[in-house]
């Protein structure tokens, strides 16, 4: 008879394991407690739309090839899900010197791996990403942004944020990757009843951008015609 696993038991997503660890690395995951999804490298666009709540993101890069390159484009620029979740790379001697030196994964797992350190670095992780957010911080690079009292600091350098600017940044960066208008954002940072015109989202912006150091676009991005956007992406700036 199967035990039921419990609704806290950890959620992850293995992309492209069954194929190259047929049952191993699942069958150890199921072991130590987590619950598995396995995706193949062609179905990772279904992880967009997953209304699944995931704890962490495993691709497997045993093999390297243009499926595995795009794959870890899409996961790692910011197109699948956001960095909220962490994302971990299986690999081994060989393929790890063929992954590009710019994919920032949050943690490697060499094989043939031991199933202690594997548990321990995957768990180790998770805990991390975790508390983050009970913390109610939120992390992107060198910006850090204390929900709970409203300081911002780039590389432990305490920011002086007017309100406005504390709220714009913190309600992109809680959303990245998703586009907002001019419109929405002076709508839902200065609210309906506000005269001024979207020239004041925008002076915003750049002051923000001053502030926190951000003068190539690495954070908020321009969109075109459009509005602005905090990036999702994991992947330097090109």
């Amino acid at each position: 008879m199967n035990r039921k696993l419990p609704d806290n038991t950890p959620k992850l997503a293995l992309i492209g394991c069954s194929d190259i660890l047929p049952n191993g690395l699942e069958n150890d995951l199921t072991e130590a407690g987590y619950s598995c999804l396995s995706f193949d490298f062609s179905l990772v666009k279904l992880l967009e739309n997953s209304t699944e709540p995931l704890d962490a993101v495993i691709i497997c890069l045993i093999d390297w090839d243009d499926d595995r390159l795009e794959a870890c484009e899409k996961l790692l620029g910011g197109k699948v899900f956001t960095p909220d979740i962490p994302l971990v790379a299986v690999v081994n001697e060989k393929t790890m010197r063929k992954i590009p030196r710019q994919f920032e994964f949050d943690e490697i797992i060499i094989t043939p791996y031991s199933r202690p350190e594997m548990e321990f670095r995957l768990g180790r992780i998770i805990y991390q990403f975790r508390q983050k957010v009970s913390r109610n911080i939120i992390e992107i690079d060198d910006i850090s942004i204390t929900l709970d009292s409203y300081e911002v600091r780039v590389k432990d350098r305490l920011l002086s944020l007017t309100l406005k600017e504390y709220e714009l940044l913190k309600y992109l960066a809680s959303n990245r990757g998703r586009v907002y208008t001019r419109e929405s954002l002076l709508e839902t940072i200065w609210g309906f009843d506000y005269y001024g015109g979207t020239r004041t989202v925008d002076v915003h912006i750049r002051r923000l951008r001053s502030k926190i150091g951000d003068f190539n676009e690495k954070y908020i991005k321009t969109v075109r015609g459009v509005g602005y956007t905090f990036r999702a992406a994991r992947l330097p700036v090109a």
